[in-house]
Order: C-alpha cells, then sequence, then structure tokens
C-alpha cells in the first residue's frame, strides 16, 4: 500500500487495515504486505509488484511526467487497475490560472493521460463514463506491454 499519509491513517478510527490487513466492507480479510509512506514520484520502481491499483491518484500528485516514468516501470505483463478524472484542456488552464488547491494541485488534460495509458497499456478494460460533474471519469484494467 502507498500514500504518503498511510501511517497516518492507521491511527484514525475508521481505518480498514490497523490489524495489517485490508477489511473490505463485506468483511474479507485482505493482507498488506507492506504499507510505504511515500509519494509515488519519490517511488524508484514497481517492477517487483504483479498488480498495481491507482484510484484517484494523479490530481494528488505534482509532477505527472514522473508519475508517468514510475508507471513504466512496471515489468511487462503486470496488471494495472486505473481511475481518475479527464479533464478539458481547456478547463485545465482556466482552473490553473484562478485557483489552487493544495489537496489536488494536479489536473491533467484528458487527452494527455488518455494517450499516456494507451501507449503503455494493453486495455482489458476501458471505459469513460460521462458524470453529472464537469469531468468526465477513465476506469481501466490494462496489462502492462
Amino acid at each position: 500500500m502507498l500514500d504518503p499519509l498511510v501511517n497516518d491513517y492507521v491511527s484514525h478510527e475508521h481505518c480498514r487495515y490497523k490489524t495489517g490487513k485490508l477489511v473490505t466492507a463485506s468483511g474479507k480479510e485482505i493482507p498488506v504486505a507492506n504499507r510505504y509512506g511515500v509519494p509515488i514520484e519519490d517511488v524508484q520502481s514497481l517492477s517487483r509488484f504483479p498488480l498495481v491499483v491507482m484510484i484517484n491518484v494523479i490530481e494528488h500528485c505534482i509532477d505527472a511526467e514522473r508519475i508517468f516514468e514510475v508507471i513504466s516501470t512496471m515489468a511487462q505483463g503486470t496488471f494495472f487497475v486505473f481511475h481518475d478524472k479527464l479533464y478539458k484542456h481547456d478547463e485545465v488552464a482556466e482552473a490553473a490560472s484562478r485557483i489552487f488547491d493544495i489537496g489536488h494541485p494536479l489536473k491533467v488534460d484528458g487527452k494527455y493521460l488518455t494517450s499516456k495509458l494507451r501507449s503503455l497499456f494493453d486495455p482489458v478494460f476501458w471505459r469513460t463514463v460521462q458524470t453529472s460533474g464537469r469531468q468526465d471519469e477513465i476506469y481501466m484494467i490494462g496489462r502492462r506491454l
């Protein structure tokens, strides 16, 4: 489990992995081998993991190019489960000119994001969903090329 605040969450009353196992909503327990309390940009390699799950991560990061450098270190055949928002270029530019959200500093253009994902993965599942909000969302399960 990789999250800059992962070790802080253990003290939260609703933490689902206090015991070293991730407890699902249905009560199933999944062992958590390791907790890494670092930003993804500081990771050197993901090559030893057979599965990487990245849900709602990008907008919490600072450097999109670095994120994709790290993702590209996954071994060939590694499965990648991904979800995030797809921003339109004009929305990104407009938002960047008027606000800065410290908790969500990065808004990545959807065309850039989908292009990077398609260059790295053979999609097993790919769905773009139109939401009632301003951004569409992407759901992907892919295998590293």
